[in-house]
């Protein structure tokens, strides 16, 4: 399960972490403004989950507040985005189809 996967354009592949917990980091390729973070999960909704944000790939900061579709209530100018992901609950496999960065 290669972490491009998460970030391919395709829902049929996925990511998933080797261990009960990981983390699969995207660099955007120089820093946008961002309005939007949807996490698309496998069938095994993680048991806990952040996502982060950062313009320089070093210091991390919780995303800002969204909504349940992802749209953050303030945009943010960032490199880098990182999702931190915990096992699910009853200890399925968890991890991501997609994750969709759209810019303002």
């Amino acid at each position: 399960m290669y972490s491009e996967a998460a970030v391919d354009g395709s829902v049929a592949t996925m990511w998933v972490p080797d261990e009960a917990s990981g983390s699969v980091q995207v660099d955007l390729g120089r820093k946008l403004q961002i309005s939007r973070i949807t996490p698309h999960w496998t069938d095994a909704l993680p048991s806990t989950y952040q996502i982060l944000t950062s313009a320089d790939g070093t210091r991390w900061t919780p995303a800002p507040a969204a909504d349940p579709d992802g749209n953050l209530q303030h945009p943010v100018n960032v490199r880098y985005v990182r999702v931190d992901l915990t096992q699910a609950a009853n200890g399925a496999p968890t991890g991501l189809r997609e994750l969709e960065v759209i810019r303002t």
